[in-house]
């Protein structure tokens, strides 16, 4: 098997012991051809410092927070590889899993996204993902294998709708047609974007399962945060403008409808009140156009 250059990205917000974590395990990967690349965006807990005393990697330094598509993008300014691995900072990886991506996108030059296998990182057999599926007639993005134990039943090599860009392998050649992420989601569903981009220019995404790696889940975020939310309802609302068609534009209302009116219910019982604002603050920024250079707080 041949072995190209491959570019790994590992983005970084105020995430430095998981940042040392992954990169002590991409140190142990099986593949003699990797250049790394720590892209920083704005961190205040002395994380790029950390790097530098303990490895010899390129670190990209990002003035503010430009999120996941803002920074994957400047990485890519320096990084000089056939294939782009991009990476979340929260990742520990099988010594394995760059190895058995290349195979894959070597052996079919239709592939221009891969992605492994995803555990959860605190428990170990616990699946997170195993490609997803794009669902336009009501917004869903769903990915397989959440929440399930491992017993083999994600083990064929498929084609997907999209992966997790927790880990994911892109050749280089798909960005030049089609273009950097679309920075305007910030975070949430700028990975999906990718690939359905990277399908509609006839390429097609992978799910690898013998590449495996393991994902701290909503290290960063939260699981259910206020912010969390806040983003993934804007997201998925611009996703939906983007690439649905007028038919499933209404499917998709009437679901959202529905769905909103569960979501008020489960917000009174579970005395979650804290989500309804970032659910008003998301419709918000469609219908009157505000806040659309919205940055974290926390910057």
């Amino acid at each position: 098997m041949s072995t190209p250059l491959v570019s790994a990205i590992v983005l970084n917000w105020n995430g430095r012991e998981d940042l040392i974590e992954c990169l002590e395990s991409l140190k142990e990967v099986n593949y003699p051809n990797l250049e790394i690349i720590v892209v920083d965006n704005a961190s205040t807990d002395d994380s790029v410092d950390a790097v530098r005393s303990k490895f010899e990697v390129t670190i990209v330094e990002n003035e503010q927070n430009l999120g996941f598509g803002g920074g994957c993008n400047s990485g890519l300014a320096v990084a000089s590889g056939e294939y782009l691995l991009f990476m979340n900072n929260d990742v520990t990886v099988d010594d394995e899993f760059l190895t058995e991506l290349i195979k894959v996108a070597e052996t079919d030059p239709s592939v221009g996204i891969a992605g492994p296998k995803v555990y959860n990182y605190y428990k170990k057999h616990e699946l997170c993902s195993a490609g997803g599926k794009i669902d336009l007639a009501r917004g869903i993005m769903r990915e397989f294998g959440v929440f399930e134990e491992d017993s083999g039943q994600y083990d064929r090599t498929r084609n997907v709708d999209f992966v997790t860009g927790c880990v994911m392998l892109v050749r280089k050649s798909l960005i030049d047609i089609i273009g950097v992420f679309d920075q305007q989601y910030f975070i949430y569903l700028d990975d999906v974007d990718f690939c359905i981009r990277a399908s509609k220019a006839g390429f097609v995404t992978a799910y690898v399962p013998s590449s495996k790696i393991w994902h701290k889940v909503s290290a960063t975020f939260g699981y259910v945060s206020p912010l969390s939310f806040y983003y993934s309802l804007r997201n998925r609302i611009i996703f939906e403008k983007k690439y649905a068609s007028d038919v499933q534009k209404f499917t998709f209302v009437v679901y959202f409808m529905y769905e909103s009116a569960l979501f008020f219910g489960y917000c009174v019982l579970r005395k979650r009140q804290e989500l309804i604002r970032p659910f008003f603050s998301g419709l918000s920024w469609h219908l009157t156009g505000k806040n659309k250079r919205r940055v974290l707080p926390h910057n």
